[in-house]
């Protein structure tokens, strides 16, 4: 039992409660676009927390569903060598990249990257 550490959950308790105050109680059916919308809450409030601390407000409003939007990992940007390199080592061609997880974004060498099925289309909402 750390005092630490209770102050540490009590802060972060806090800003949760900010940010439910700012943006309000809606469901949302994009993580990528509440989580934005989070960052850009936590710098009008001064709020710096560690990533750990972000994930854990996130999944505390979070629950799984498939109609949702789907959850980008990580947005690649793959051209020359780097494309070649990734095609390569799995032995496809670049149409064949869906087949691997890569999609194509909207602009040239841009690959999406989205979480898997059990954390993709997850709706976030602040009790």
């Amino acid at each position: 039992m750390d005092l630490k550490k209770w102050k540490e959950r009590r802060e972060l308790l806090q800003t949760a409660t900010q940010l439910m105050k700012a943006i309000g109680q809606d469901e949302h059916n994009d993580f990528n676009r509440l989580a934005d919308e989070v960052d850009r809450e936590l710098k009008s409030l001064g709020a710096r927390l560690s990533a750990s601390e972000k994930k854990t407000i996130l999944q505390a409003v979070s629950w799984y569903d498939e109609t949702a939007e789907k959850v980008v990992r990580r947005i690649h940007k793959l051209k020359g060598d780097k494309l070649n390199q990734l095609l390569n080592h799995l032995g496809c061609t670049e149409a064949e990249l869906p087949d691997f997880g890569y999609y194509p974004g909207a602009k040239p060498g841009e690959y999406i990257e989205y979480e898997t099925e059990s954390a993709c289309g997850i709706t976030r909402t602040f009790p």
